[in-house]
């Protein structure tokens, strides 16, 4: 019985470590993520139409 537990508690040691781990590097993936720029602004003044 002993064995059992000494066992059950390693599997769940290693799965939340390997759940941290994942958060981490699903984390630092979601970061580095290259958002598209946005288009530039006009700076010309803008035109007057003639009547």
């Amino acid at each position: 019985m002993l064995n059992i537990d000494k066992t059950l508690k390693t599997k769940v040691l290693k799965t939340v470590v390997a759940t941290i781990h994942l958060a981490l590097i699903s984390s630092g993936l979601v970061s580095c993520v290259i958002q598209a720029p946005n288009p530039p602004e006009s700076n010309s003044p803008p035109k007057q139409e003639l009547d």
